[in-house]
């Protein structure tokens, strides 16, 4: 039997009064028959609830092309979108998250609640095509905080070398790259941002108390003519047993004396 006659005849079941859509919606389900979930989109009306079955067991299934095709097919006012963009994000779906960027009111989704989704989970495409929306919509303080505090250090780049200066706030994203050690995070921030809007101090003092000695050495030669507590931070290592950093703070504190 061709598609053509599989088609009619199961249209005509379909429309009879005895047909039970749910017991033949599970059935597919059950039998991962994405051919007849597809059909029943085609041929029904369907209610929010079965649609938020289907995207539900897309979800289960990892099945995007079934979410896509669902959301082509029907109204997504009547889907649960916020699902489907955070399912988008937690798997770094690019592209489900380019088509409702695209084609779904923003209304129905809290943008800047995704942007912070996929900074957090460290999704650096997903970023990418957020960005593509207007700035001032996305959160970006938050987001920049989301991306430090985890240490995904390609997003903190992409956000700060794609944004408006005046939307990142510095000491902010120092504050948590600073609570969770990034050190890679913390150098690029210091070399990008002006020091009259950080606090050098508290990052020196945090750097030598957790013995992160890139950006310690990053430190003393970009502020070089900026006195740092030596003596502070040569106790703090001697107690700590850091040897490495010891050898750092002891030279520099030769070169000052030289100099």
């Amino acid at each position: 039997m061709g598609n053509r006659k599989i088609t009619e005849f199961l249209t005509h079941i379909l429309l009879s009064d005895k047909f039970n859509f749910h017991s033949v919606l599970i059935t597919a389900f059950r039998n991962d028959n994405i051919w007849m979930i597809k059909f029943l989109l085609q041929k029904f009306d369907l209610q929010s609830s079965d649609l938020n079955l289907i995207i539900n067991y897309a979800f289960e299934r990892l099945n995007n092309d079934l979410l896509l095709y669902l959301l082509e097919v029907v109204n997504p006012c009547k889907c649960d979108i916020r699902a489907v963009m955070k399912h988008a994000c937690d798997q770094n779906e690019v592209k489900l998250v380019a088509y409702l960027i695209r084609k779904v009111d923003p209304n129905l989704f809290d943008v800047k609640l995704v942007m912070n989704w996929a900074c957090t989970r460290g999704s650096l495409d997903v970023v990418r095509c957020l960005l593509q929306l207007n700035h001032s919509l996305l959160g970006i303080e938050c987001a920049i905080n989301s991306a430090c505090a985890n240490g995904h250090y390609d997003i903190v780049i992409r956000l700060m070398d794609t944004v408006e200066y005046n939307l990142v706030n510095f000491k902010s994203a120092i504050e948590n790259a600073c609570s969770n050690n990034h050190e890679q995070i913390l150098i690029y921030i210091l070399d990008k941002c002006e020091n009259s809007v950080i606090d050098l101090e508290s990052i020196w003092k945090n750097a030598c108390r957790t013995g992160m000695i890139k950006l310690i050495k990053f430190m003393l030669k970009k502020y070089k003519h900026r006195s740092f507590d030596l003596r502070s931070a040569i106790t703090d290592a001697r107690a700590a047993g850091n040897v490495d950093l010891l050898k750092v703070l002891n030279k520099e504190k030769s070169d000052c004396s030289i100099s």
